[in-house]
């Protein structure tokens, strides 16, 4: 009587709480398997993830991640707002996890009714300016002399004045007081400066003012990287950085796309596991069904007394 032969299960990988594993790595790339002791797949996810999301950011200048935009009004409206939304990629860039949901956030802060050029401030504001005296005239705006420095804002009331320190042009010393503040400018936007405009009083004898003409002042201050960082472009915006980048952009998106579908499966192999090949944990599980219906497995000395043998054989 020949002997059964078995092949012993290969050692299966302990998930742990899989559902947890699977939305800690939703969170952070790699977070999953570094929970379930994982390391080697949670250092090449990691790395790999994060390094296509960055590249692409940074191919794309930090604005190819973002949610919405100015049409749509910042919600899910039916015809173009979806579609648009949908050709982003946002929904791609999503399970990158929470280093791509900010821009959930900044599309709720961009679109705020509160968030228009006006002159408003909540407290101090100090920044470096960039730009000038200006005069209308019949043929359009004219710069009377270029500014560069420091600008200091205050509210004031329902108003907002300030002073200027810096130079001028050709580097003479100049300082100004402002008057109300009359553009400031949205407060969140993806563009990296933010409008400033103030009316003037009083302004150095050295710089001629033609007759009739009223000055103001009008320039740029930097905006803050929290209020520009996955802030919705527009469609102006999304002009101005195709025209500029070209088809370095349409790289960006992809590696930020390719980022969050790899990370998809990501979390599918927290949840469920490696993939074993067929003959492995295929046949085992097999195994366990037959013995829980009360059959033997294939290739015991049961089954193989209850298979038929050819006719003159012995058994």
């Amino acid at each position: 009587m020949s002997s059964a032969t078995s092949t012993s299960p290969e050692q299966s990988v302990d998930l742990k709480n899989r559902w947890l594993a699977a939305s800690l790595a939703l969170l952070f790339p790699g977070l999953g398997h570094l929970y379930q002791g994982r390391t080697f797949k949670a250092a090449i996810y990691c790395v790999c993830i994060l390094g296509l999301f960055f590249s692409g950011q940074a191919l794309g200048e930090w604005k190819v991640v973002y949610l919405g935009d100015s049409e749509a009004g910042g919600r899910f409206a039916a015809g173009r707002g979806v579609v648009k939304r949908l050709l982003q990629g946002y929904a791609a860039q999503f399970p990158v996890g929470a280093l791509a949901w900010p821009a959930v956030i900044q599309s709720r802060r961009y679109q705020d009714p509160s968030n228009v050029g006006r002159a408003e401030l909540d407290g101090p504001l100090e920044a470096p300016f960039l730009g000038g005296i200006w005069i209308d005239t019949p043929e359009g705006p004219k710069a009377l002399v270029d500014l560069s420095g420091t600008v200091r804002l205050e509210p004031n009331g329902a108003n907002v004045r300030g002073r200027f320190v810096g130079t001028t042009h050709d580097g003479q010393p100049i300082e100004l007081a402002l008057g109300t503040v009359t553009d400031l400018g949205q407060k969140v936007s993806a563009n990296e400066d933010r409008t400033l405009e103030a009316r003037l009083g009083e302004i150095p004898r050295t710089i001629e003012v033609p007759a009739g003409a009223r000055p103001y002042f009008k320039g740029a201050i930097p905006r803050p990287f929290l209020d520009r960082y996955q802030v919705p472009l527009g469609d102006q915006g999304e002009d101005i950085l195709t025209a500029k980048l070209g088809g370095r952009l349409e790289i960006a998106y992809v590696f930020t796309w390719i980022a969050g579908l790899l990370n998809v499966l990501a979390i599918w192999d927290a949840l469920d596991g490696p993939a074993y090949g067929y003959g492995t944990e295929f046949e085992e599980r097999k195994k366990r069904r037959r013995r829980k219906d009360g059959e033997s497995p294939a290739g015991s000395p049961d089954e193989t007394a209850r298979r038929p043998q050819p006719a003159g054989r012995a058994l």
